[in-house]
């Protein structure tokens, strides 16, 4: 089953996919944000394309894990990409996906513009490597 994971932001929305297994992971070119319609729209022809089945979204929550008003934003969000993609849409807490891209390029020996254009996208494949890892660990344990 392939994968969509979504790294929302106000400029740039990270994008990463995963093999039909399951199993790989691939950062996507990231999509500018030029309103909720037209990258929703994006996001449906990258859906369509992918033959993707299930989507993941990159939800904020407090340090106490709750989910605040920026959270259910993004549950609104979510729920129109669902309705637009026919693809259920799952959450995943992104609270430290963005930092640890950034620790990661920071290593990277590359220009701090173009590490810039890849942390959207890397933010999206820590969510969805962190979400099949969530699938993974509930189906060993029946959860």
């Amino acid at each position: 089953m392939r994968i969509l994971a979504i790294d929302w932001g106000e400029k740039r929305i990270g994008l990463s996919i995963s093999d039909p297994s399951g199993i790989l992971v691939t950062p996507l070119p990231y999509i500018e944000n030029r309103g909720k319609a037209s990258s929703i729209e994006k996001i449906r022809e990258i859906v369509k394309e992918n033959q993707v089945e299930r989507i993941v979204l990159g939800i904020p929550k407090d340090i106490e894990g709750k989910i605040g008003e920026k959270g259910k934003i993004y549950k609104r969000i979510g729920e129109e990409i669902k309705r637009f993609t026919g693809i259920e849409v799952d959450f995943f807490d992104e609270r430290y996906s963005t930092r640890l891209a950034e620790r990661i390029l920071r290593s990277h020996p590359k220009r701090k513009t173009k590490r810039k254009e890849l942390k959207d996208s890397l933010s999206a494949s820590i969510i969805l490597e962190g979400y099949l890892s969530r699938i993974k660990n509930e189906k060993s344990t029946g959860s």
